[in-house]
């Protein structure tokens, strides 16, 4: 292994670790040294399989179920979490409907978890990484920061408006060791939405838009999320990078 890939003795938060691209980053982190805390809400199940392949692995891994909307939830799991290294925010929320039909209560959740939950794990976290000299922090985004869905106002405009509260900390963390960078996944098949893809005129219109030819998986972000979370990246800060088939560079042509 090039070393400076190696996490060893390092230990990662992810949020919504139990599935998907979270499930994926966490397995591959601990695949390269480190130790991982994992946070979910409902899916025990999932988080508890995660924590044994970890384990597998050689590596420590804990489980936290958390709400991050409930008073006081965020500050619980920091507590529980105790010193990190590395913060991945994984957790997000999407309701698609018609953008005449969003309500006030749609903003109010989406924003609650796919913002106000990560900037108050920043404010929690991103200050000790500081004191420490060394820290890890990586957002998810998506490609709707640039390519919005039509039935997705409330997602696109908190992960696009997430993008620029991570390049606006990342000035402030530079100086004292600490990198902010965000992955932007494109079409990405997950168990959440497997049932869209399921149906093949859909999942043919996605590929349509995608020079990959393909849909992605949460695998495909393992790589870049290695990067950005190790000293191989410590030269990398306010990044947004695009893991995407190249459906960003697509024009309809």
């Amino acid at each position: 292994m090039f070393k400076a890939f190696d996490l060893t003795g390092r230990r990662a938060l992810i949020t919504g670790a139990d599935s998907g691209i979270g499930q994926a980053i966490a397995l591959g982190l601990a695949a390269h040294g480190a130790d991982l805390v994992l946070h979910y809400l409902n899916n025990s199940t999932g988080a508890e399989q995660l924590a044994g392949e970890i384990r597998a692995l050689g590596r420590r891994a804990e489980c936290i179920a958390q709400d991050l909307t409930s008073p006081g939830g965020i500050d619980t799991l920091a507590a529980s979490a105790g010193v990190v290294d590395i913060l991945v925010l994984n957790a997000g929320v999407e309701r698609r409907k018609p953008w005449t039909e969003v309500t006030p209560a749609d903003f109010e959740q989406g924003t609650e978890v796919n913002l106000l939950a990560n900037v108050r794990l920043l404010q929690l976290f991103v200050p000790p990484m500081q004191e420490r000299g060394w820290g890890r922090v990586l957002s998810i985004g998506s490609i709707q920061q640039q390519r919005p869905h039509l039935e997705s106002l409330v997602y696109a405009s908190t992960k696009t408006a997430m993008l620029h509260i991570m390049r606006n900390l990342a000035r402030h963390a530079a100086p004292h060791g600490v990198t902010l960078n965000n992955l932007a996944p494109g079409a990405t098949r997950t168990p959440k939405s497997d049932a869209r893809y399921e149906d093949a005129a859909f999942r043919d219109r996605v590929i349509q838009k995608i020079p990959a030819a393909r849909e992605g998986r949460p695998e495909d972000l393992v790589g870049a999320a290695i990067l950005l979370c190790s000293d191989a990246g410590a030269y990398i800060t306010g990044a947004d990078l695009f893991v995407d088939g190249g459906r960003s560079l697509f024009d309809g042509s």
